[in-house]
């Protein structure tokens, strides 16, 4: 890791939106790796339960798993409703 350098300490966490899954992000997680960023996809409801991303208890353990897992800097980028829940998710980790 270089200090100083921010692609190199930053992860990238990609929310995809009601209809998409975390492979939908595929290529934007590979650009942002290529680029030196760590990047994640990761799902935030199945389809079928789509409430699921406006749930504050269910959007607070994703953030507990992000927390658990992740050292550093985040960048959080959704599509959709996956920025909607992005936002959220961004107020509960700066606490």
């Amino acid at each position: 890791m270089t200090e100083g350098n921010p692609s190199q300490t930053t992860t990238v966490v990609a929310l995809p939106g009601f209809t998409r899954g975390p492979q939908h992000l595929t290529r934007l997680v590979e650009a942002c790796r290529s680029a030196g960023y760590r990047a994640e996809a990761i799902g935030l409801a199945p389809r079928w339960l789509p409430v699921l991303y406006m749930s504050t208890a269910h959007l607070r353990g994703i953030a507990d798993r992000i927390v658990a897992t992740v050292q550093g800097p985040i960048v959080i980028v959704g599509h959709s409703a996956g920025a909607a829940a992005g936002t959220y998710l961004a107020s509960v980790l700066r606490e």
